[in-house]
């Protein structure tokens, strides 16, 4: 995990990285997961919806195994 990058109430995996300015929230980042520097999980579950990615009925976004999230 970058030294900038934001990470709250979150589980990551082994193997998971976090880019610099990244910002996560309520988030389940499965082993190999990247997030890209400045990239934001789980501030706008619509948007994370879009992405592919999975959002539970109680707002956890859930990245799966070796997902790529870029930023913007």
């Amino acid at each position: 995990m970058a030294r900038d990058a934001v990470v709250e109430e979150s589980i990551l995996f082994d193997g998971a990285s976090v880019g610099r300015g990244a910002e996560i929230r309520r988030a389940s980042l499965d082993d190999g997961v990247q997030v890209r520097p400045g990239a934001q999980i789980a501030f706008d579950l619509e948007e994370d919806r879009g992405r592919t990615l999975v959002v539970s009925d109680g707002g956890i976004t859930i990245m799966p195994t070796d997902t790529v999230v870029e930023a913007g």
